[in-house]
This record gives C-alpha cells, sequence and structure tokens, in this order.
C-alpha cells in the first residue's frame, strides 16, 4: 500500500508555453518515458480508478478530503489523501479478467510527464536533482501533456492515426508521500515553497481534481441529452 497527499489541476488543450517556462521544463524538470494507461470506465464515480499500466494493475480509493486551500493569491486546490494497491503478477488478460467484464468499458489516457522532486527530510523543503531518486517523506510535482479517448468496449489497443482524435487537456499535480498521517501536512509544505513563485495563469478550484473526478466529469458531458 502506498498512501499519498495530492493537489491536482486540469485544463483543456496543450500546455501554455508560459506554463512550461514557469515550470522549468528545459532545466529543472525531468522529462519521464511517455506511457498510456488504461482507465476503467466507472459511470460517476469520483472515489475509486483502476488502471492498467504496462503490465501492472493498480486500484487507487480516496482515503480523505482535507477541502480547499488557497496555496498562493492565485493557487487553490482541494487536498486529499488516497491509497494505492498494486499487483504485477501474473499476465496482463489474467489482471483484466481479475477485476473487469469483457464488455466493460476503458478510457486511454496517453501522458507526457515533466517532473521535478521535493525532499521534506528535514525542516526544511529542498529541491533534488531532476535524476535524483525517490525521497521519504517528498513530494513530486509534474507537469503533464494529457490526451484522452475512450477505446470502448473491450480492452483495446489503438491504431496510433486513432490518436489524432484524442482530445488534448494538461495537468499541474502535487504528490506528497511518508507516513499516512503526515502526508497531507508534507503537501502543504512542499505547495507553499513551490508556489513561492507565482505560477504564469490562476489555478483555481474549479479546476482541481483528482484523476478518478475528471474522468467521471468527462463521461458525464460526453452523455447525450436525454
Amino acid at each position: 500500500m502506498y498512501y499519498s497527499g495530492e493537489t491536482r489541476w486540469f485544463f483543456r488543450g496543450g500546455i501554455p508555453e508560459k506554463i512550461a517556462s514557469w515550470f522549468g521544463t528545459q532545466d529543472a524538470g525531468r522529462f519521464e518515458p511517455e506511457r498510456t494507461d488504461h482507465y476503467l470506465e466507472i459511470p460517476s464515480c469520483r472515489t475509486l480508478g483502476v488502471k492498467i499500466r504496462s503490465g501492472r494493475l493498480e486500484l487507487k480509493a480516496l482515503v480523505g478530503s482535507a477541502g480547499e486551500r488557497n496555496f498562493a493569491d492565485t493557487v487553490t486546490g482541494f487536498r486529499e489523501t488516497w491509497v494505492k494497491w498494486s499487483s504485477g503478477s501474473g499476465s496482463e488478460q489474467g489482471l483484466r479478467e481479475l477485476v473487469t467484464n469483457p464488455d466493460d468499458r476503458w478510457i486511454l489516457v496517453r501522458k507526457k510527464r515533466c517532473l521535478r522532486r521535493f525532499s521534506l527530510e528535514n525542516s526544511d523543503v529542498k529541491e533534488m536533482p531532476a535524476t535524483a531518486a525517490q525521497v521519504v517523506p517528498g513530494c513530486h510535482v509534474e507537469l503533464t501533456a494529457v490526451e484522452v479517448i475512450s477505446s470502448g468496449e473491450g480492452f483495446l489497443s489503438l491504431d496510433p492515426a486513432e490518436w489524432e482524435r484524442a482530445e488534448p487537456w494538461w495537468s499541474l499535480s502535487l504528490e506528497s508521500f511518508g507516513e499516512p498521517e503526515s502526508t497531507l501536512g508534507n503537501l502543504d509544505r512542499a505547495a507553499e515553497y513551490f508556489f513561492q513563485d507565482p505560477p504564469a495563469m490562476p489555478l483555481p478550484a474549479a479546476c482541481s481534481l483528482s484523476y478518478p473526478a475528471w474522468l467521471a466529469e468527462l463521461q458525464s458531458a460526453a452523455q447525450p441529452a436525454r
């Protein structure tokens, strides 16, 4: 089990140049390998995420919400605690059969992430080199270009050309880790430090969503009117 404290924002479109520059994608950040996560479509569910990535099954559940917090003049987000279980045993097909039915629907999310790492080992928050290993307690800050597309029924792999119809989004997130009781405190410390340099655009509470909540809103918006 892995506990984390998180706050995240989602925005339509590609990452604005002013945000990429502010985040430090050309110097401070480290680009992670592009990946595609398969999320099980769970209608109207904002508290549980089920995904398969690179042959691993991950279940992530909301433990609690500490509500809205103003991190800086133009930055307000919702702070949540999550717990994640992960398994890589067995085949990918076996993992799917363990938790789903053949006609379940999946959402594919392709992610291009730029990562910054912060250590919270001492009283001071310290940014680590982009290539440093994860430090506990610590916090990751990620700027992510996101493409999302529904695969329909069944667990399907998409032809590269089909990604042309994917909808572009981008996300900024802070994810703290450590002992379960300290994750939110770690998150607040890291956010206070990170947002001393204000972002190049507002990050409002209305855009502050977890991945399950964001996917639930996308599914709701895609439902035909009755």
